[in-house]
């Protein structure tokens, strides 16, 4: 049970960035426009520019590394990155300066998207084995995971790349 919940722990985090990434129709190109956009809808919104200047709030150049350190892409190849959340909906921009970048983003989405779903499938094959409440827990977890990733999106535009939820998307237009 407890390696049961290790790979729940593990889907949900994966599944939490994949739901920013799979395409719904794209996010907005300006990401001064995406952060106005996310506000007046009610989300909760951090936005960094490469030279330190914010939209709301202050960073630097070291914030936007540790944005986008997990992708395995430089933080002088993102201009800007836009993120926004509310009552359970998110959503992260990145605006690269080349198309290369928001590929390496995409990519790195995309196929975190493909592990939750696999780990996933590994999930119902060990709660197979399992009886009673602890049977019925897992049950839960799973759909609950499935239920995340089907709310994701994800997608990637010239040098834009994002993901989030369906929602969170929709609400930077």
């Amino acid at each position: 049970m407890k390696k049961f919940f290790k790979s729940l722990v593990a889907v949900m985090l994966v599944a939490m960035m994949a739901i920013s990434f799979t395409s719904c129709g794209g996010v907005n190109k300006d990401p001064l426009k995406a952060a106005e956009n996310l506000e007046a809808n009610g989300y909760t919104v951090v936005s960094l520019h490469d030279d330190g200047s914010l939209i709301s709030g202050s960073a630097s150049q070291a914030a936007i590394a540790a944005n986008v350190a997990m992708f395995g892409v430089k933080a002088e190849n993102v201009d800007y990155v836009v993120t926004g959340g509310k009552d359970g909906e998110s959503v992260s921009i990145y605006y690269c300066k080349d198309a290369d970048t928001a590929s390496k983003i995409y990519e790195f989405v995309k196929q975190a998207q493909e592990d939750a779903k696999a780990e996933i499938e590994k999930m119902k094959d060990e709660a197979k084995s399992l009886e009673g409440d602890e049977k019925t827990q897992a049950e839960e977890a799973i759909r609950e995971a499935e239920a995340e990733l089907k709310d994701a999106s994800f997608g990637k535009s010239g040098k834009v790349a994002w993901f989030g939820t369906k929602a969170g998307v929709k609400a930077t237009k």
